[in-house]
């Protein structure tokens, strides 16, 4: 989800939150509590636009360098 809102580049309005809560094949209704939730561990800033915090942005690089670790280790998917 971090990874979709940080391709967004950005990009406010309440559209542009439905297309990508269907790139993370989730309800909108549920995209929304997650994305409330993000907001309260303060990894996202939904300002208009909403964009990933530094912390988000840090997660998201870490979480992508551990997959890729895992991988390279034959333990994750290849890409």
């Amino acid at each position: 989800m971090l990874e979709a809102l940080s391709r967004a580049g950005g990009e406010g309005g309440d559209q542009r939150l439905t297309r990508i809560a269907m790139v993370c094949n989730l309800p909108y209704d549920r995209f929304q509590e997650y994305l409330a939730d993000l907001q309260a561990r303060g990894l996202v800033e939904r300002d208009n636009p909403f964009r990933l915090t530094p912390q988000g942005r840090t997660l998201l690089e870490t979480y992508k360098a551990w997959r890729e670790s895992l991988r390279l280790f034959g333990m994750g998917p290849a890409e």
